[in-house]
């Protein structure tokens, strides 16, 4: 079930999760006492690269961390957030994306 957050404890690169939030195939939200984050698998990492060339994460890999990097998922795939998500994720998109290669 998709958006359904549960209990789930695997190592992310901000500790271990307290939750997962199954956003789509291929694209789950993780949270951390102190931080968190999106993870995407493979195939979803290459829509991004194609999209944001050179792209680096501040987590690296396929971790999209919840301050600034979120925002290269949801532009990416904006059909699966509301409005104000994707006009947010544009606008940080737009201001970090240089700083980011």
């Amino acid at each position: 079930m998709f958006n359904e957050i549960k209990s789930r404890h695997i190592s992310t690169p901000w500790g271990m999760s307290q939750t997962e939030k199954h956003i789509a195939e291929g694209i789950d939200e993780y949270t951390t006492p102190g931080h968190g984050g999106i993870k995407i698998s493979a195939k979803r990492m290459k829509a991004i690269q194609a999209k944001f060339p050179g792209l680096k994460t501040f987590a690296g890999g396929n971790w999209f961390e919840e301050d600034c990097d979120w925002a290269y998922v949801v532009a990416t795939f904006p059909e699966l957030w509301d409005t104000k998500t994707v006009e947010i994720a544009n606008e940080t998109v737009k201001r970090y994306y240089e700083k980011a290669i």
